[in-house]
């Protein structure tokens, strides 16, 4: 499909563009995102590392309030009346445990509960539980404190409540003495559990025995969770690291206290999410540059090319003429300089050639038209010569003489043609017709008339020589003399007419016409090159040198022939003006 070189270019321009785009785009957003990845991960490892700080920033808090309780010197007495078997003194223990907790209730602790060895449980007297606590003594051997999975308990308004459990031993050095329980409330802790929900796409704690602390229920699946508590083995105390799958990463954080684990699952959507902004300023940067740089190259490219679109325009505008008309000196320093010079070069070389072509066809035309027009027909001079012997015989010298001085005239005019006498005027050839027709007449008689119409102007002006003496021929020899033998009285009209570029010549006769068949077959014989010996030879003639002064017409706009049997036949010639 034809495009312009401007717009090809446009295209090309633009389309480089798109591609530098994408090219630069694509690995500039893969390095920028790898970076920013690592940065964002970096900076989550960070909020998980304070947030954890801040866990076991509150179990130490816990821890010395547990201490400050066993290192009661009245509770420790108490304590050792109960181990003795005093069970009298239970009151004052729970009295000394709630005053405990209500002098640190803004730790979040709720009760208290010390087992003995033997099973005896002595409570604050704020608590309220439906069951017992079981104490992991196994972790507590190598440990001095765990907290524990949360449990439900009833507060004093009867409602319904999660709670943690803080355990550790009354003597660390004996761990057969018994054990403290520090019931803390959920809630306290939640707020610093939940602290890095919105920094991530799933969270999770885990407690000391690798459950669930918050939120309570496991929301990761069976594979993965196993994957995750697999890859909590190979971490130490108060350390952290990640594992990556299906574009989503693990965080985990150990504490130093409690150990617990901190879990955070963070897509790469949610970490480059706070960095958009980044993305697309650098986008649009790079869009603007590209813009810039096609609004800027468009217009120079395009005024550089102008004076090549200038110059497709006139080579369009000048191949459809005649002749090449040159193109203005362009001073570009450039191919199109050099293009515009060559094209003017070449012009002036085809110009000159195309003269020289003119001349010569010309030249050509009029020696072929010569030498058609100069063809005598044998039989029209065989026909001839027998009138002139059988008027001889007849000793009819008058007419005799008439006859040959009409043929010599036709001979001479003629012979008269040459490359450069090509035509005459209508009122000559007119005068040759007459001639022809007066030999005819000694050869058939008076059965038949000939007309001419045309005015004054007509009659000047120039057209090809013996050009109307053929059609007047065929139309007597195949329109009237077929019928001369029925008492019928054939009628030939010549007609000469013009408009201000053209001549119109008509040859009618009433003769006996021809069927639509037949009619086909004459045109298809004036437009080919066959030749059959005595049909509708002078046709061919005439239409051959028409086409020799006038060119091929591809409709034959130029010959027309019209007939119908009985009626008939009418030619007419088209012929441009002659000056």
């Amino acid at each position: 499909m034809y495009q312009s070189i401007s717009k090809r270019i446009v295209k090309i321009i633009i389309i480089t563009a798109l591609i530098s785009i994408v090219a630069v785009s694509i690995p500039g957003m893969l390095l920028f995102s790898s970076k920013i990845k690592e940065e964002a991960l970096s900076s989550k490892k960070k909020i998980m590392e304070e947030i954890v700080n801040q866990a076991d920033y509150k179990i130490e808090t816990i821890r010395r309030e547990a201490k400050e309780i066993l290192s009661n010197n009245e509770l420790n007495a108490l304590l050792l009346s109960a181990g003795s078997g005093d069970h009298s003194i239970e009151n004052q223990i729970s009295l000394l445990l709630n005053q405990f907790v209500n002098d640190n209730y803004e730790t979040g602790i709720h009760s208290a509960v010390i087992r003995m060895p033997d099973g005896t449980e002595y409570t604050s007297i704020t608590r309220i539980y439906s069951d017992s606590y079981p104490v992991d003594e196994e972790y507590l051997n190598s440990h001095n404190y765990y907290l524990g999975t949360p449990q439900i308990y009833t507060d004093q308004e009867s409602t319904l409540k999660d709670e943690i459990r803080f355990v550790t031993l009354i003597n660390s050095s004996d761990p057969s003495a018994g054990y403290l329980i520090l019931n803390v409330d959920l809630a306290t802790f939640e707020t610093i559990f939940s602290s890095a929900s919105d920094e991530s796409d799933r969270l999770m704690w885990l407690d000391y025995k690798n459950d669930p602390i918050y939120p309570l229920e496991n929301t990761y699946d069976t594979d993965k969770f196993k994957r995750i508590l697999d890859f909590t083995n190979t971490i130490h105390i108060n350390s952290q690291d990640q594992f990556s799958e299906d574009n989503v990463y693990t965080l985990l954080q150990v504490s130093k206290r409690g150990s617990l684990k901190m879990v955070m699952d963070v897509s790469s959507e949610t970490l480059l999410k706070p960095y958009q902004w980044i993305f697309l300023f650098y986008e649009i940067s790079l869009v603007v540059v590209v813009l810039i740089i096609i609004i800027s190259a468009i217009p120079v490219l395009l005024r550089r090319l102008h004076p090549l679109i200038r110059l497709t325009h006139h080579m369009e505008k000048t191949s459809k003429e005649s002749s090449i008309a040159t193109f203005e000196n362009l001073h570009t320093n450039d191919e199109i300089e050099t293009l515009a010079y060559a094209f003017n070069l070449m012009a002036e070389n085809i110009n000159e050639k195309n003269k020289l072509s003119v001349q010569h066809e010309i030249d050509r035309a009029k020696l072929s038209f010569s030498l058609l027009a100069s063809q005598i027909n044998p039989h029209f001079v065989y026909n001839t010569l027998n009138i002139i012997t059988h008027l001889s015989r007849r000793q009819k010298y008058e007419e005799i003489i008439e006859v040959n001085s009409a043929l010599i005239r036709i001979l001479k005019d003629t012979l008269r043609i040459d490359d450069k006498e090509v035509t005459d005027t209508v009122e000559h050839e007119f005068g040759i017709i007459d001639q022809y027709i007066l030999i005819q007449k000694y050869r058939y008689g008076s059965a038949f008339t000939v007309e001419y119409h045309a005015d004054d102007d007509a009659r000047k002006m120039l057209i090809p020589k013996n050009i109307i003496q053929p059609m007047v021929e065929n139309a007597l020899f195949h329109g009237i003399v077929p019928l001369l033998d029925d008492n019928f009285t054939g009628k030939i009209v010549v007609s000469v007419s013009y408009t201000d570029d053209q001549i119109i010549l008509s040859v009618s006769d009433n003769g006996i016409g021809m069927d639509p068949e037949h009619l086909e077959q004459v045109r298809r014989f004036a437009n080919n090159t066959d030749y059959e010996r005595g049909k509708h030879i002078g046709l061919k003639s005439v239409y051959t040198r028409i086409a020799h002064l006038f060119g091929n017409s591809p409709d034959n706009y130029r010959f027309l022939i019209q007939s119908e049997p009985g009626k008939g036949t009418r030619i007419t010639v088209i012929l441009d003006r002659i000056n």
